[in-house]
């Protein structure tokens, strides 16, 4: 599976690099443009640069915590809030 992350920045949007999952893993690699933006998205685990990134720590299921922390969190997976009034 592959997908596209994009930035969306006003009224631009900005390619940021492509997410790819293969053999139960999950890589991330800069969109070429990109690194030549000055954003620092995760300067620290996922720091701007060529070449693949693979999530050697598995914190969160393989995924890089960047995209994992834009996921749904408790109250985004459910699927109706009851009204308690």
């Amino acid at each position: 599976m592959k997908l596209s992350v994009r930035l969306y920045h006003g009224d631009t949007t900005v390619e940021v690099g492509v997410l790819l999952a293969r053999d139960r893993r999950i890589f991330f690699e800069y969109d070429a443009e990109f690194l030549n933006t000055k954003w620092d998205l995760s300067p620290f685990h996922l720091p701007r640069g060529p070449g693949v990134f693979k999530e050697k720590r598995r914190v969160f299921g393989g995924l890089h915590g960047l995209f994992y922390d834009a996921l749904p969190d408790g109250w985004g997976l459910l699927s109706h809030v009851t009204d308690s009034t």
